[in-house]
């Protein structure tokens, strides 16, 4: 719960419209009204951080070509990260199930499209690693928030946020910590070798390079956006998912008439088809 400092300084109606273009613009979600008291609560420790006096020069900075890294911070107070291991999942058992049917020498490749901090993303790495033989699936983890993807890297959590993890699951893929990690819990090794991250925005067409996906997870993230940005949020994932593949959405949000490519199987649950000939 994010509780308002005392001494942080007004921020006033022309300051709070020029963050919410700038959230906007580079994640495609819209603040709010009424939320300056907790945009000011978020970014006061930037400004006491930057010996900054106002929010109009943090303001002037962030949204200048000037901003260099602290573009990346002001995006990550700005924007929700609630996240948790096995989130919603009544997902996983479509997700097993698909992965079990694949067949061929191309590795099974899932795509964690809002990531956070990588929670989701180390989720069904677990899943996987039961399912398939080592070295035939990888996971990509992909967020805005380039705070939230270093964290991911690092697969290092507190330790009460195992709970949600299955037991099985916990001793077999993650490791308690020692020495500087104490109170932490470490994923295992050979299980992070088959998961990567990288900083995206998705409100702008990924590069070729990211490749196709055999499924693509897009949960709690469309709950934020206006609805032209959820059109181009949802095309631009399921313009990297093979035809069959399955994208899966959050049970708060809803994916139909967005894209003419995707079927539904089960609930928040689609399949994408192929194109009909024009």
């Amino acid at each position: 719960m994010d509780v308002v400092d005392d001494r942080v300084p007004p921020l006033t109606a022309g300051d709070f419209e020029h963050l919410r273009a700038f959230v906007l613009n580079a994640t495609g979600i819209r603040l709010a009204n009424g939320k300056q008291h907790l945009v000011a609560s978020r970014l006061w420790s930037r400004l006491r951080a930057l010996q900054l006096h106002s929010f109009e020069d943090y303001v002037r900075l962030v949204t200048t070509g000037e901003a260099g890294p602290e573009r990346d911070w002001a995006i990550d107070a700005l924007t929700t990260h609630e996240t948790s291991f096995f989130r919603e999942a009544q997902h996983f058992p479509s997700l097993v199930e698909h992965a079990r049917r694949h067949r061929g020498p191309r590795r099974f490749r899932v795509w964690s499209a809002a990531c956070s901090t990588g929670e989701e993303a180390f989720s069904v790495a677990m899943l996987l690693a039961g399912q398939l033989a080592p070295g035939t699936f990888e996971v990509l983890g992909t967020d805005v928030s380039v705070p939230s993807v270093e964290a991911a890297h690092r697969g290092v959590y507190p330790l009460d946020r195992a709970h949600t993890i299955p037991p099985d699951l916990l001793r077999r893929y993650c490791r308690k910590g020692t020495g500087p990690w104490e109170g932490s819990f470490i994923i295992e090794p050979t299980l992070r070798q088959h998961v990567s991250f990288l900083a995206l925005n998705l409100c702008e067409p990924p590069p070729p390079s990211l490749g196709m996906f055999d499924v693509a997870l897009l949960r709690n993230v469309l709950i934020y956006l206006e609805p032209a940005e959820k059109l181009v949020m949802v095309r631009n994932v399921v313009d990297h998912l093979v035809v069959g593949g399955l994208l899966l959405n959050g049970h708060a949000e809803s994916v139909t008439g967005l894209n003419p490519e995707l079927e539904p199987v089960v609930q928040t649950v689609h399949r994408k088809r192929a194109r009909s000939a024009s």
